[in-house]
């Protein structure tokens, strides 16, 4: 929906302005209630108070460094996560670099404030065996059970994961990172354009994928399982382009309009 290049040094306003902005403008278009999910790099007071400033929901990752309070008490949020009994246990599916991990988490939730007279948040805590902690702190709506919270929680969080493997996609397959322009403005233009394109050809491709990857001359299903085609099908998709272009040939031009009397018709040559 929304992807914008941003410098320091180029730009007149702050990053966590740009941030905010961002949300503000993707929110209206979608469902009432949405819930905006940030990872560490966004866990910042200006930031967070913004969102709670217009009553936003998000779930953002933390990085433990911060103090909250519990129960009227400044503690430490690390001292905290030590309170909260994982008493919930979820299995989810992370998509990485095409594979999907079968993760086991165990789970918790504590009401918490940011500040003495702030607004209960919920801080869900996340154990993962081979993993160390992770802390989310959330604000919902109608939520006041910690099952629930942490089950929101986990979901709502797990898109981000997906979010994440788009980004690896697009950096790998269509050379993101490789784009080498001399003004921070046409720079700013070509990541508009390339996200319209890969807009455009996700939206149009996606409903024919399964027909995409087995046409027998794009020789896509050849050596894969389907389920590991499935997994994340824009690698896929991607590839298709790729072979597609390879066999097109741009050199020749459509032929002169031809008139019957009645209209003009068009014939282009494949």
């Amino acid at each position: 929906l929304y992807s914008e290049l941003y410098s320091h040094q180029a730009e007149a306003c702050s990053q966590n302005q740009k941030i905010l902005d961002a949300v503000d403008t993707v929110l209206p278009y979608c469902p009432k209630g949405a819930i905006t999910v940030m990872d560490r790099g966004c866990d910042r007071a200006i930031i967070i108070n913004g969102l709670l400033e217009k009553q936003r929901g998000f779930i953002i990752r933390q990085t433990g460094k911060r103090t909250v309070y519990f129960k009227g008490t400044a503690i430490p949020l690390k001292s905290v996560s030590r309170k909260v009994q994982l008493k919930y246990r979820h299995r989810v599916g992370r998509i990485h670099k095409n594979k999907t991990e079968r993760l086991v988490y165990d789970c918790g939730a504590k009401k918490i404030r940011l500040t003495k007279d702030g607004p209960d948040l919920w801080l869900v805590v996340l154990k993962e065996k081979r993993r160390g902690h992770c802390w989310l702190l959330c604000r919902f709506e109608n939520v006041t059970d910690a099952g629930e919270a942490v089950a929101l929680a986990i979901k709502g969080y797990g898109y981000r994961w997906k979010i994440e493997e788009v980004h690896r996609q697009v950096k790998k397959d269509y050379a993101l990172e490789a784009i080498r322009l001399q003004r921070y403005e046409a720079l700013k233009s070509m990541n508009a354009l390339l996200w319209m394109a890969l807009s455009f050809l996700y939206t149009r491709l996606e409903p024919l994928a399964l027909d995409i990857i087995y046409h027998p001359k794009l020789g896509l299903a050849n050596r894969r399982k389907l389920k590991d085609m499935l997994r994340f099908i824009y690698y896929k998709l991607a590839e298709s382009v790729k072979r597609i272009l390879a066999i097109s040939d741009f050199r020749r031009r459509r032929q002169r309009p031809l008139y019957n009397g009645k209209q003009i018709s068009f014939t282009f040559l494949s």
